[in-house]
């Protein structure tokens, strides 16, 4: 199966909530098993880079959702929205994976968003 950048971004996020969630360093090869699909997909770098860009800068990745959402208390946003948000801002700030156009990061997130939250946080995501 070859590599999918669509599948590693839902296991980017199932692997960041899950060590989030539990407040420990949830172990990725623990939660390759308990994926829902072979794992053979998996964009190693893209997930080595995703969590250590969004881990490194989260504060000012924090600021910045801050900044564009003002209605919303960033710690108060349910945590799978958070780290969708996360990840699409990794995917346009970050300049290790340029070949992801923003339309195409935006629209990732908008899917992360309805496969994983409520309609209503899709517009918020928007």
């Amino acid at each position: 199966m070859p590599i999918s950048r669509r599948k590693t971004r839902r296991f980017t996020l199932q692997y960041l909530y899950a060590t989030w969630a539990y407040a420990d360093e949830y172990e990725k090869d623990r939660l390759l098993k308990q994926f829902e699909e072979e794992t053979t997909f998996l964009d190693e770098e893209y997930l080595r880079e995703a969590e250590k860009y969004i881990t490194q800068n989260l504060s000012y990745l924090l600021g910045i959702i801050g900044h564009f959402g003002p209605k919303f208390d960033v710690h108060s946003l349910p945590l799978v929205n958070l780290i969708v948000l996360l990840i699409g801002l990794f995917e346009l700030l970050s300049d290790v994976f340029d070949d992801i156009p923003p339309n195409v990061a935006i629209n990732e997130a908008l899917e992360l968003t309805k496969k994983y939250s409520d309609e209503g946080s899709k517009n918020f995501v928007n």
